[in-house]
């Protein structure tokens, strides 16, 4: 499993204008809530994914493993992931 977040108000490189004309563009500055992708990959490719709006929380954490993850695995698949500050909060400091 992983995790990756990105923010969608990304703007153009660049901007259009007639020729000798100077171009006008306006650039968001970090608008609108952060999106996060949970997924897993296994050997047979991607496995399934869950993006939501906002970061990583302990209870989407354990919403993706309960609704999401969980029931697509196979008998015999394992699930590993890096220790994250979600998966901390969910099951407490020190386990």
């Amino acid at each position: 499993m992983d995790e990756m977040g990105t923010n969608t108000s990304l703007a153009p490189r660049y901007a259009y204008s007639p020729r000798g004309r100077r171009a006008y563009a306006k650039v968001p500055r970090n608008r609108g809530a952060n999106t996060t992708l949970l997924a897993s990959m296994s050997f047979e490719g991607m496995g399934p994914c869950l993006a939501v709006q906002g970061p990583t929380t302990a209870t989407v954490f354990e919403a993706y493993v309960e609704k999401v993850l969980a029931p697509r695995l196979r008998h015999r698949q394992i699930s590993s992931w890096w220790t994250t500050s979600a998966l901390i909060r969910a099951r407490g400091p020190g386990s």
